[in-house]
């Protein structure tokens, strides 16, 4: 199809639209099969994901239980045993904050909080005015700065 199609005509019009609608067909077709095959794929990728998660939890319960016969290196926090190609760690239990922020915003104190400022764009815009080449806010009639103008082409669509 040429990029400079110059219709004179509704036949000529009509061509063109059922060569699109053939041309569009086919591009769905081979979009259906695409999918199709993502998704074959996606099945696979799911099974080796789940053998491998399989496979790592039985390393990972047999090498726990190797490193309990063995002398391990403790810290405060953690027990580890190296071998030459991996590190055994034993993380020890220990106690977590888990916090429920709506609860503690209004109790603790103030330097603790962080407010997000956040520009209410939809209220704002409706103060606004273009000016030749500016933006004026209505309501102080001065230039508006941090805003740029730019052209927004119009849209030809074809609605089936």
């Amino acid at each position: 199809m040429e990029n400079n199609l110059r219709l004179t005509n509704d036949v000529e019009a009509e061509k063109v639209l059922l060569d699109f609608k053939t041309f569009r067909e086919d591009k769905e077709r081979l979009i259906a099969t695409c999918n199709v095959v993502i998704k074959e794929y996606k099945e696979k990728i799911e099974q080796f994901e789940t053998e491998l998660k399989t496979k790592e939890d039985f390393v990972k319960f047999n090498l726990e239980a190797y490193m309990v016969t063995v002398p391990n290196k403790e810290t405060e926090t953690q027990l580890s045993y190296q071998l030459p190609s991996a590190k055994l760690v034993w993380k020890k239990e220990s106690t977590v904050f888990e916090k429920d922020e709506s609860k503690l915003i209004g109790t603790v104190d103030e330097k603790f909080v962080k407010t997000v400022l956040k520009l209410d764009w939809a209220s704002y815009k409706k103060q606004l005015q273009q000016v030749d080449d500016k933006v004026i806010d209505k309501e102080t009639g001065e230039v508006v700065e941090g805003i740029e103008l730019k052209q927004k082409y119009g849209e030809f669509n074809i609605k089936y």
